[in-house]
């Protein structure tokens, strides 16, 4: 075994260069030669990829015949250059007992004795993941070390960024200023060119700083505290690792950091993390009122952070906006946290609700009322002249109406309905104005022809005073702008039938959204507020909490016989109306492809499906990956002759594997907009493959966008990309089919290469 000691004086040899395993173990094995370190006869170093997405490359070392690994060699040349590298070694020596011991230092890397797995392995074995009482433990721990290792660190990033020298110890900002990610990837290029005034604006907390007193203590923070960065050894205490972002700041920041991972997990709620942390620290358990206290300082910090899709004023997502955005933003940031500090109903709503309803939505409402003024400019010019109070019109019911009104009396088929905002019942959609193709909300009126609507077959929503039928465009696949994703939406028009066409098929969903299945756009009120006059669009669903965006169907029966119809089906035994509804009427048949997913390649010709941006890699499949699935794809390095690689075209859409003869498959899942600047967060399904189903999970869909040569690579039903987690291209990294189809599109954009053929060519 190697013997763990203290680190002696670093060393100088550089590291090779990146992603060289086998390069890596020969430097390892020479500089622990050197160090004294004895391997024994014939034994050598295997390393183990386990990097994350921080841009640092980390690998678990292990020798054969060894019960556990031997270390963590992290190579980061680039990143860990002064004073980064400097305080990443005097933030380890400051947490001694509490990460693993540096045994070899050398520049731009270091070999760390082994910890033990991640929390992120643990739990998934019989172990399991700790109790919240040990995670609250060692936080409490951590924020125990003394500040004042930092005070040197804290003057060297001054030095180097002289505005620093205004940022208040009590200042989040501190976390971004200390990773050494932000100096690699150029976000400090960004920050040194901003001015004094925005500089001040964005890292002065005034009202996002933490009131209660255990939040607000300036103490030694991990910084990055989630369950891959935590590690724990056969049952002993959890220590940790990565400490690129270690620092000195409030304590609320590593608790609301946990709190943004976990509280959906069951035992790891916000209340029950504060309450460990607060008994961890005061030795007693708090009170009620302590608890929620605390709890409005986390809710409020996570304005700041870069996990739990909530972060409007993170700087990854605000430092590329020009300075008069970022001044505005920030007024308005923190005037609306001020009004949520002043009101307790506020704070409330806040624990209970989230921030979308109490923070973001009312920040977000300027910017989409801004989009969405020219959308309501149309529908006011359809309305013409005719002023809220004569929205409603009763049209005059002629001799064939009035015969088509009674005949749906004996014919019950087509429910007749209005449709109504949830959250206001007393509106209903109507066209514009007679004859109009434009929609809006008027106040609802108890038999008036305009407001009404029959569900027809597969979908269709027939208007029963014009016979035109509800449409919306679901061809072009949304692109998003994050901080923006209102910004996908089409017309919601009214125009004739077309037998087939997928974009008139809607279906009432059981959460209140009106839908269309193929695409999922949704039918919202312009700017997601309904009124009197309003406009609707079809979009993206966005935060739910935004309750504008439901639909209430009311059903109405024409006459008692209709009634009895209706309740006489209602008796039937539901396996005995799924019968009738299938023979009487079959489900429509699925669109066909819109164009071959590969126009140039006959359907029997294999070919990889090679990464744009990184055309050394490609999608494959696996069985031992991080889903667990037995079949699930993967990002791998290009490999000749690697069947699993193979893919030939079938039906013109759909992926067969050359290998296993399955079809690449994910489930379902329409995009519901639960952050608006990380649009991605809840909208993840596994990308695996499976026997041939002729299914929509099976359907895939190329384009419109083309960025790095290729074209993005979406699912036919929902259009969410196929995505390389983190959009780093690495052999064994993760891939999803997720709602990330934005900015330039780099980790969904595809080539199609055929066996053979370099990726370039």
């Amino acid at each position: 075994m190697v013997p763990v000691r203290p680190r002696g004086s670093p060393v100088r040899s550089a590291a090779p260069a990146p992603s060289d395993s086998s390069a890596y173990c020969e430097f390892l094995k020479a500089v622990l030669i050197e160090e004294g370190w004895c391997l024994g006869d014939g034994e050598e170093l295997t390393l183990k990829d386990c990097s994350g997405y921080g841009g640092a490359e980390t690998y678990v070392v292990s020798a054969a015949g060894r019960e556990a690994p031997w270390g963590v060699l992290r190579v980061d040349a680039e990143g860990r250059v002064a004073p980064y590298g400097v305080r990443m070694e005097a933030a380890a020596a400051a947490l001694e007992g509490l990460t693993p011991p540096q045994l070899v230092v050398g520049p731009g890397w270091t070999f760390t004795a082994w910890g033990g797995d991640t929390l992120n392995s643990v739990k998934d074995t019989g172990e399991g993941r700790p109790p919240v009482a040990e995670y609250a433990e060692f936080f409490a721990k951590v924020h125990a070390v003394p500040a004042t290792w930092f005070d040197a660190a804290r003057a060297e990033l001054i030095a180097r960024h002289p505005l620093a020298a205004s940022m208040p110890c009590e200042s989040f900002a501190w976390v971004f200023l200390t990773g050494a990610r932000l100096e690699k990837h150029g976000f400090m290029k960004s920050w040194d060119g901003w001015s004094e005034e925005v500089f001040e604006a964005y890292t002065q907390p005034g009202p996002l700083a933490p009131r209660h007193p255990a939040a607000r203590r300036i103490v030694t923070l991990h910084g990055d505290p989630h369950d891959g960065n935590l590690l724990r050894h056969r049952g002993g205490p959890i220590t940790a690792v990565d400490l690129e972002l270690t620092c000195v700041g409030p304590a609320v920041h590593d608790v609301a950091f946990f709190c943004a991972c976990y509280e959906d997990d069951e035992g790891y709620n916000r209340d029950a993390v504060i309450a460990a942390y607060l008994t961890a620290v005061e030795g007693a358990a708090p009170d009620a009122e302590s608890v929620r206290q605390f709890a409005v300082d986390v809710m409020i910090h996570r304005l700041v952070l870069w996990v739990g899709g909530e972060g409007f004023w993170c700087f990854f997502d605000i430092y590329e906006e020009p300075e008069a955005e970022i001044i505005a933003r920030g007024k308005a940031l923190k005037s609306v946290v001020q009004r949520i500090r002043d009101s307790r109903d506020l704070q409330d709503a806040l624990l209970a609700d989230g921030l979308m309803g109490t923070c973001l939505g009312p920040l977000s409402q300027p910017a989409m009322d801004r989009y969405f003024e020219p959308w309501q400019a149309r529908t006011d010019a359809a309305r013409g002249a005719r002023g809220p109070a004569a929205l409603v019109v009763g049209q005059p019911r002629g001799l064939a109406h009035r015969l088509a009104e009674a005949a749906r009396w004996f014919f019950p088929s087509w429910p007749v309905v209005t449709l109504h905002p949830t959250a206001h019942p007393a509106l209903a959609l109507q066209p514009a104005a007679p004859g109009s193709s434009a929609l809006l909300l008027a106040e609802h009126s108890a038999g008036t022809v305009e407001q009404q609507w029959q569900w027809r077959r597969y979908g269709v929503l027939q208007h029963c005073a014009s016979g035109l039928v509800l449409d919306a465009d679901n061809a072009t696949s949304m692109y998003f702008t994050r901080s923006q994703p209102w910004a996908t939406a089409t017309p919601a028009e009214l125009r004739p039938h077309h037998a087939g066409s997928t974009r008139q098929r809607w279906e009432w969903c059981a959460g209140g959204e009106l839908r269309q299945p193929l695409g999922g756009r949704v039918l919202v009120p312009n700017a997601c507020e309904a009124a009197v006059g309003r406009g609707v669009y079809c979009g993206a669903l966005l935060n739910r909490t935004l309750k504008d965006q439901f639909w209430t169907v009311r059903t109405h029966h024409r006459s008692v016989f209709s009634a009895a119809a209706w309740w006489l089906w209602a008796a039937v035994p539901e396996r005995v109306r799924g019968w009738l509804q299938r023979v009487c009427a079959p489900p429509p048949e699925l669109p066909p492809p819109r164009a071959p997913v590969v126009p140039d390649l006959p359907e029997d010709t294999p070919f990889r499906i090679v990464f744009a941006a990184s055309r050394g890699h490609c999608l494959s499949v696996r069985s031992d990956g991080y889903t667990g699935d037995r079949a699930e794809v993967y990002c791998a390095s290009v490999k000749a002759g690697a069947a699993a690689q193979l893919w030939t075209l079938v039906n013109g859409d759909t992926f067969r594997n050359v290998a296993s003869g399955e079809f690449l498959h994910s489930e379902v899942k329409h995009v519901c907009v639960a952050s608006f600047t990380w649009i991605w967060c809840d909208n993840h399904t596994d990308l695996v493959t499976r026997p041939q189903a002729h299914t929509l999970e099976q359907r895939w869909v190329a384009g419109p966008e083309t960025y790095y040569g290729g074209t993005v690579l979406r699912h036919l039903a929902d259009g969410r990309g196929v995505d390389v987690h983190g959009w780093t291209f690495k052999d064994g990294g993760q891939v999803g089919v997720e709602n990330s189809v934005h900015d330039d599109c780099k980790g969904v954009s595809y080539v199609f290469v055929p066996d053979g053929l370099e990726a370039n060519e």
